[in-house]
């Protein structure tokens, strides 16, 4: 069975799409290279350079299936039912559309947890992208993503949607990325500034850690962090006695610790 990741271009400070869902510079680098990659859907092409044609030809050719939200379904209207990758796509949506029989190879259902299910049986053993940011954020979340693929920008749009919002689940953690940088090429500056906007991304993914990996590590650190503390404010107090500042300091946690003790009795 295939991976489940999520992959966009993202600009240097966090987002996919100006406010008005509009891509701005995001997507120059699609045609910022000689090396063409062809995708299933006939009216759109990608020429880049050769770092990101094996990126994005990895990216295409291993999509059993896409996953998206009703919003970027609306605005591409459901992408003639001809994504760029591909593959059948699965739109996560609350309202079925009346004229669903449009999209053929397209399956509507009405949860995150179902989308993935129903992803992952249409992908095999090919990977399942997830390409809408709510979407994304629902399923981490969920802890159902095993890899983020983010593809870098050298652009800020200092407003706009953002690929990682607030997470219910709180910190997610990961392993060291994988790093494809793209072939930088000259490009005009910036108005009124020294900056220039490059036409190529840098490719980065994220394995996310094991959810053992993380609960081991809050589970071994947190304590072992206060029972080292404790053993060093014991050995401060014997060699400098227990009025010392330092002494003090060390044992301030456990003190507050008695005195929330003593209130809540």
């Amino acid at each position: 069975m295939g991976k489940v990741l999520t992959h966009m271009t993202m600009s240097l400070d966090g987002f996919i799409a100006n406010p008005d869902d509009s891509p701005g510079e995001l997507f120059d680098w699609y045609g910022a290279g000689d090396v063409s990659v062809p995708s299933a859907n006939p009216d759109i092409a990608f020429t880049v350079d050769g770092a990101s044609a094996e990126v994005l030809r990895e990216l295409t050719n291993d999509v059993g299936a896409l996953i998206s939200g009703r919003h970027l379904f609306d605005i591409t209207d459901g992408w003639g039912d001809q994504h760029p990758v591909g593959a059948p796509v699965v739109v996560v949506t609350h309202h079925t559309p009346d004229d669903a029989a449009r999209w053929p190879r397209t399956t509507f259902v009405d949860s995150v947890e179902a989308g993935i299910t129903t992803a992952r049986e249409i992908a095999g053993d090919k990977d399942v992208t997830i390409a809408s940011t709510k979407i994304a954020q629902q399923a981490l979340d969920l802890g159902l993503v095993d890899e983020v693929c983010v593809s870098l920008a050298p652009v800020l749009l200092g407003q706009g949607v953002p690929y990682f919002a607030t997470l219910d689940r709180g910190h997610v953690l990961f392993d060291d990325p994988v790093v494809v940088k793209g072939a930088s090429r000259p490009a005009p500056a910036v108005p009124g500034s020294t900056v220039t906007a490059g036409g190529y991304a840098t490719r980065m993914s994220f394995l996310i850690s094991s959810r053992v990996r993380r609960w081991v590590i809050l589970a071994i650190a947190v304590p072992l962090g206060s029972w080292l503390l404790a053993k060093v404010a014991e050995r401060v107090r014997e060699r400098r006695g227990g009025d010392s500042k330092i002494a003090k300091a060390l044992s301030a946690p456990q003190h507050w610790r008695e005195r929330r003790a003593a209130k809540a009795a």
